[in-house]
């Protein structure tokens, strides 16, 4: 009895060892062909497919940022703002939303004909205002901007438009570049 017993325990060991060792061989040789890669290119992204399936919702951006040289342009030195309020209204004037900057710079506004809580809903005008802090200034002119959406079926929100410019903010202090 014991005899059998011993041979059984053995054998069960056997075969998990066994087990183990091609698991193990797996996972290396899965981890090799990781490492190598794909030769072809054509295998480097998933194939495009129609647009309808999605969420039916985009974020349109106003992009704020630290005008440091002060010439209104974004430039190497200058960087994105977090924290400034941009308000959404549309063509009759009447407010939408705010909402803040995040730590990017960008001010995003929810855009579809398809979701009851985007800001964004209808084909329009509408207007983005940035809110600068007190002692700053919009050194880029476009404290107010004005966007036209249209209504495009097949996008995935239903609706595009232009890009909205990019709004530089500076402190009131000039910067002549000399310390003083």
């Amino acid at each position: 009895m014991a005899d059998t017993a011993l041979v059984a325990l053995i054998s069960t060991l056997v075969l998990v060892g066994t087990i183990a060792i091609i698991a193990i061989a797996l996972r290396l040789r899965r981890k090799r062909r990781r490492a190598r890669g794909n030769p072809n290119p054509a295998g480097d992204y998933a194939a495009r497919t129609a647009w309808t399936g999605g969420r039916g919702a985009l974020n349109y951006s106003s992009f704020v940022f630290m005008d440091v040289d002060g010439d209104g342009k974004f430039g190497q030195a200058d960087r994105p703002i977090a924290g400034i309020v941009v308000r959404a209204y549309d063509e009759k004037g009447a407010f939408l939303a705010a909402v803040r900057t995040n730590n990017g710079g960008f001010a995003n506004f929810v855009m579809s004909v398809k979701k009851h809580r985007a800001t964004l809903r209808a084909p329009g005008t509408y207007r983005f205002s940035v809110s600068v802090p007190k002692g700053w200034r919009v050194s880029t002119g476009n404290e107010d901007q004005w966007l036209r959406l249209d209504s495009v079926p097949g996008a995935p929100s239903g609706l595009a438009g232009e890009d909205l410019p990019k709004c530089g903010a500076s402190t009131g202090c000039p910067r002549s570049g000399r310390g003083d």
